[in-house]
């Protein structure tokens, strides 16, 4: 699906130039599930970020083995927009491109699977911090996205919703196949 050469990517903090990433090699295959460990500041989200074309490699290129993949992205904030309840934020992404039917459907789905179903019309200001985050998982997942970027997404959950949001996504993955 998607492979990375010799990727390398580097940050000038302070006036020296800082290496965030460095010959970096990696091979994503169509309904594979990945996961990149490393040490705080390390370049994980950097390499996140590059993966979904919200970052250029320094160094390096981006392959991809067919055509360009729908990407969906949970970064390790929610990043709500605060004007719009839970289900317009979950819905956004499909705005302009399914018909309304189908989009209530699909974020009727995804709320139940996320058990935020409850708070549909509630604004982000009302939600905690790990149901903020469970909104944002929502979101990339309503999209069917053909590769999905999480960058510790359940970091912020309580133990009992992480360990039922990891299972819901390894039910996910094991049903749908997305590259994760």
């Amino acid at each position: 699906m998607l492979e990375l050469s010799n990727i390398g990517k580097h940050y000038d903090v302070a006036g020296h130039r800082v290496a965030a990433l460095s010959g970096i090699d990696l091979t994503l295959t169509r309904g594979s599930f990945t996961t990149i460990v490393g040490r705080s500041g390390c370049g994980k989200t950097t390499l996140l970020r590059i993966l979904a074309g919200l970052a250029s490699p320094d160094t390096g290129e981006v392959l991809s083995g067919g055509p360009a993949p729908r990407i969906g992205v949970v970064f390790q904030e929610a990043r709500l927009m605060p004007w719009l309840k839970v289900a317009e934020n979950i819905a956004f992404g499909l705005r302009k491109r399914v018909d309304r039917k189908t989009i209530d459907e699909r974020v009727s789905a995804i709320l139940d699977l996320t058990g935020l179903s409850a708070f549909r019309n509630a604004m982000p200001a009302q939600l905690s911090g790990g149901m903020a985050q469970r909104v944002a998982l929502a979101r990339a997942l309503v999209m069917e996205p053909d590769l999905l970027l999480m960058d510790e997404p359940f970091a912020a959950l309580d133990a009992f919703t992480r360990r039922s949001m990891q299972n819901e996504l390894v039910s996910l993955w094991q049903a749908r196949k997305p590259t994760i």
